[in-house]
């Protein structure tokens, strides 16, 4: 009889044992806001190409153009712009608009020089984007200049400018470049450059 009582409170006590893990869950929900954005800042570049001092934009001031005898004018300042891009993970354009630099009654050559110098997230490359990367027309009319990756990383596309006076060599330093001349009319020349980012 005791020796069953034993055999008996030995299986009761198994049986607690093996059903004495319980478990709750908790439900973990958050949500991540759709945002379609796009940034400027733009700062002159030192001799090095080194941006420096405090973000000017929206102004890219080049100031009087320089002269050197006969040679073409130019400008003595350049400028970086550096346009911050994000779209929740869409692929994606950006796109500019820059009309011809005019004073109230002339026009100036095509002397602005325009080139991407690179486009990052984090300080990284990006695989699967595109831009053309040589030096070009700074004055064109609605120009893909950056297109996304596929999966539409958020990119800080990086831009400089300057109007240049022509290679060492008398070559031209973007194709259409037009130098800017030492008797080119007198006066004040502006235009507006007008960044679009767009979903695709």
């Amino acid at each position: 009889m005791k020796k069953s009582l034993l055999i008996a409170m030995i299986l009761m006590t198994g049986s607690v044992s093996a059903h004495a893990a319980l478990t709750q869950t908790a439900n973990v929900t958050t949500s991540v806001a759709s945002e379609v954005a796009l940034t400027m800042t733009i700062f002159e570049l030192d001799n090095a190409g080194n941006p420096v001092g405090a973000n000017l934009a929206p102004n890219m001031a080049f100031g009087e153009l320089l002269k050197n005898g006969t040679d073409a004018q130019r400008s003595a300042k350049s400028f970086a712009v550096f346009l911050g891009a994000t779209t929740s993970g869409q692929p994606y354009t950006v796109k500019a608009n820059v009309p011809a630099i005019t004073s109230a009654t002339h026009t100036l050559p095509n002397a602005l020089l325009m080139k991407v110098i690179q486009a990052t997230q984090n300080g990284s490359d990006i695989s699967g984007d595109t831009f053309n990367g040589a030096n070009q027309a700074g004055v064109m009319t609605n120009q893909t200049i950056y297109t996304s990756s596929p999966a539409g990383n958020t990119a800080l596309v990086n831009l400089v400018y300057g109007i240049h006076g022509g290679n060492p060599d008398g070559s031209a330093p973007f194709p259409g470049w037009v130098a800017v001349a030492p008797d080119q009319p007198a006066g004040n020349y502006s235009t507006t450059a007008t960044y679009t980012l767009t979903v695709i």
